[in-house]
């Protein structure tokens, strides 16, 4: 059977359907971007959370459109914001699993995949799919462990570099996202820490995609609607 939560449309709830992933995305792989040919979609993603006050924010821009996002979240922050991570899920986000700790070693990471999915799991009532490694980082381990716990390591097309220091301006982020967007690309943003510039140009960078006739979508959904890819855009 297929699942449903709630989400947020403007300010009516509905029950959408959360599908399985394609087989493209099987677990152990890893997934840039998706080639969707020519329909306008794009899928954005935030790393790093749960955070006070910033993941709040964030959701609410999308849920004022009627859309959703990805959430990346890291274990040792879902288990100081318990209800931020529960309202994420509730409001019909997606939630993918960022490890424990977000430590760079990759043995650690391959370790903190299993405990990150339970934690998230144990909370929400919902066992992530998606993975994405801090850094970015690859290994034979990470790949077992992807494997063994069913998830894919969701990278990205879009890295608007909104974590670099000094911070990035708002208006700079949001230029960035308005020359780089194309189809079937996943942006990778920040919630958690110091991204307060991040969550000011979402309603700007949702605003430019809309205007340009996009669609936006949780992650899952963008795999979905065509055909994810591991390497270069195609």
């Amino acid at each position: 059977a297929t699942a449903t939560s709630p989400a947020v449309r403007g300010t009516a709830f509905q029950l959408l359907e959360q599908h399985p992933l394609p087989s493209v995305c099987q677990p152990g792989s890893r997934v840039r971007g998706v080639d969707v040919g020519t329909r306008k979609i794009v899928a954005f993603s935030f790393d790093d959370g749960p955070w006070p006050s910033y993941t709040e924010r964030i959701m609410a821009s999308f849920e004022s459109r009627g859309l959703r996002a990805t959430f990346f979240m890291v274990g040792i922050n879902i288990q100081s914001y318990r209800s931020i991570a529960q309202a994420v899920h509730d409001r019909g986000h997606e939630i993918g699993n960022h490890s424990m700790t977000h430590t760079y070693n990759t043995s650690t990471i391959a370790r903190e995949i299993p405990i990150a999915n339970e934690l998230i799991s144990q909370i929400t009532g919902f066992s992530p799919n998606l993975f994405r490694a801090p850094g970015l980082a690859e290994s034979p381990a990470i790949t077992a462990a992807m494997t063994a716990n069913g998830v894919c390591n969701v990278f990205s097309t879009i890295v608007l570099g909104d974590h670099l220091d000094p911070r990035l301006s708002s208006s700079t982020l949001c230029s960035r996202f308005a020359n780089t967007l194309h189809p079937g690309e996943i942006v990778l943003l920040h919630d958690g820490g110091s991204h307060l510039n991040t969550v000011n140009a979402v309603p700007c960078m949702l605003d430019i995609a809309i205007a340009r006739g996009y669609e936006i979508v949780p992650v899952s959904e963008l795999m979905l609607s065509g055909i994810p890819y591991s390497g270069p855009r195609p």
